[in-house]
């Protein structure tokens, strides 16, 4: 099969969430998460076109539902604003795994540890 000789077969995917803060970094995240042997997932590719044809806003909300159903886990890079916040919360009830980072200039990529209202609501799961 063709993603055997890429040799995509055993890696995780990753639904990538970015603040707007950390959306000029995106090459330098999608390093970050293939460096980490993963693959990355964006939905707001969806959302960067469908703010130019609002007419397809159903289809990506349900392309957006249907990539974080289908990718192992949640990495969350800069400070959440509320959309992010309701896609996490959906995240944890799916039972995904919730990573955080921090993406400073020039693109260096920490891990931190999650905010305390996403700490609280992981350990209710």
């Amino acid at each position: 099969m063709a993603h055997e000789k890429l040799g995509l077969g055993e890696k995780r995917t990753v639904y990538v969430l970015m603040s707007k803060n950390t959306n000029q970094s995106k090459a330098h995240i999608t390093k970050f998460v293939i460096d980490q042997g993963c693959i990355p997932s964006y939905p707001a590719m969806i959302a960067d076109y469908s703010h130019y044809a609002k007419e397809h806003m159903d289809t990506k909300n349900v392309a957006s539902d249907a990539i974080l159903m289908r990718c192992n886990e949640v990495w969350v890079f800069g400070d959440a604003d509320d959309h992010m916040r309701e896609e996490i919360k959906v995240s944890h009830r799916l039972g995904k795994s919730v990573r955080y980072f921090d993406v400073s200039m020039p693109y260096y990529i920490k891990e931190k540890a999650p905010p305390q209202e996403a700490a609280e609501k992981g350990r209710k799961r």
